[in-house]
């Protein structure tokens, strides 16, 4: 657990509670508790959403090189989180779209 919150640049938050914590720190504690517990199945609804750019791309590859043998489903607006991805659905309106 401690090299995770190290990876994620968040070891510094460790004592801290929920207020004290930026909305970006926040979210990475998240995704660091989600990953630590070595589910099957990861569900991340817009992963990088409150981050910066520099920790967007510390969250994603933390997923990729953290999830290798899980599922993992991502809802996004961020296109660099897509490469890689075995599979990707696009939608639009409800409705899959192709392209």
């Amino acid at each position: 657990a401690d090299q995770l919150l190290d990876d994620l640049n968040i070891s510094h938050v460790r004592d801290k509670q929920p207020y004290q914590m930026s909305a970006g720190e926040k979210q990475r504690v998240s995704i660091a508790r989600a990953i630590a517990h070595q589910p099957k199945i990861i569900f991340a609804d817009e992963p990088t959403a409150s981050l910066d750019r520099k920790n967007a791309e510390i969250v994603i590859d933390q997923l990729r090189k953290r999830t290798r043998k899980a599922t993992l489903f991502v809802v996004t607006h961020d296109e660099t989180i897509l490469e890689g991805a075995s599979r990707v659905i696009r939608l639009f309106a409800g409705k899959e779209v192709t392209g």
